[in-house]
């Protein structure tokens, strides 16, 4: 059908004046010996149809023979052919990304949290600081327990997966997500508690760390007193309960001394009730009870002096810790600016090159 249509469009166009010998050939080597025996002129539906074939030694050989008699028409035939092709080569290579399996990939994503939600920024891409990737369809959010699952698909067999096993419970009726326009999607989860609490990592212990995690620290900075505060509680609670638990401790080990006086005690009075004997000795069981009390005592006090030291050199190292933090969220803020004029000036260049090579590719769209 095809060498019939170059044949109307070669007496149409008056080009059918040389031989298409060619034509007839078998296979490229053929028609390639054909052209350089032929003496006379050749027939332009010669090169349509070698194009057609793939006989590319043949079809440049026709080229320089025909491109010296007949220019424009010469033009005209390539540039049908290769419209063709190309059309061709479209559709072989869409059934080609078609039978291929998607190719599913871990998105980056930052987090922080609040004393009552955590937040979660997905990014569309394979890594925080590369360019996102545009036209993403989110197919699925489900939350469940501590569990959060994000499946998202693009037209170009790419397939996104977050799947997390979060610190705590979440309620996921009170959660929420939101797809943005630029490549990118915020889930804003509720835990489920029944006061503020500062988890201290965003994923249950165990469970792995995707490798394009990273911590949120703008969002971090907007609830940083209030995480503070809650985790000041919390090292209080945590302090009391031990001080509880020492003064309990010490409290029985108290009623198991006194225990033990009261019977010496008794037992020196039993003894007094006896008969004396001559190898009795009634003075000395008194001098050990106040001996073991004078000891008593004299530990006592040392307990209390450690824990006096004990609790000045803990408050010496929460001031530490806290002015540590200080600085190092300083020091992260800082940072993070730096990554961001970084990221910007990236994704910049990025753009430019895209425009770029579209500018210098016109028919990149139609390939």
């Amino acid at each position: 059908m095809r060498a019939l249509l170059l044949l109307a469009t070669c007496l149409t166009l008056g080009m059918c004046r040389g031989t298409t010998a060619p034509l007839e050939a078998a296979d490229d080597q053929g028609c390639l010996t054909a052209v350089l025996a032929a003496q006379g002129g050749l027939a332009a539906e010669s090169l349509g149809v070698a194009l057609q074939r793939g006989w590319w030694a043949c079809s440049e050989e026709l080229i320089k023979r025909l491109a010296v008699t007949m220019d424009k028409d010469l033009d005209h035939i390539f540039q049908m052919e290769q419209r063709s092709i190309t059309r061709q080569l479209n559709s072989l290579k869409s059934v080609l990304e078609a039978s291929k399996p998607m190719q599913q990939l871990s998105p980056a994503f930052e987090w922080a949290q609040s004393g009552n939600e955590v937040f979660i920024s997905v990014k569309f891409a394979h890594k925080v600081d590369a360019p996102a990737t545009l036209g993403v369809a989110v197919d699925s959010v489900d939350m469940v327990g501590d569990r959060v699952t994000l499946k998202a698909s693009t037209t170009g067999r790419k397939q996104f997966l977050l799947d997390l096993q979060l610190f705590g419970d979440i309620d996921p009726e009170a959660s929420t997500w939101q797809l943005g326009s630029v490549g990118r999607c915020t889930l804003q989860l509720k835990k489920m508690q029944e006061k503020p609490s500062r988890w201290p990592s965003l994923l249950k212990e165990g469970f792995k760390k995707p490798p394009n995690m990273h911590f949120w620290y703008d969002k971090h900075e907007s609830y940083s007193e209030e995480l503070e505060t809650l985790e000041e509680q919390q090292e209080g609670q945590d302090l009391l309960a031990k001080m509880k638990a020492a003064d309990k401790r010490e409290e029985e080990e108290k009623a198991a001394a006194k225990g033990g006086d009261v019977k010496a005690k008794a037992d020196v009075s039993d003894k007094a009730k006896e008969p004396a004997k001559d190898n009795d000795k009634p003075k000395e069981a008194p001098v050990r009870t106040l001996a073991q009390l004078a000891a008593a005592s004299r530990q006592a006090k040392v307990e209390e002096a450690k824990k006096a030291v004990a609790k000045e050199r803990k408050e010496a190292l929460q001031s530490l810790e806290k002015d540590f933090k200080a600085r190092k969220r300083a020091m992260d803020k800082e940072l993070e600016r730096k990554r961001e004029e970084v990221r910007q000036q990236y994704d910049k260049l990025q753009d430019e090159r895209v425009n770029a090579a579209y500018k210098a590719f016109p028919l990149a769209d139609e390939l």
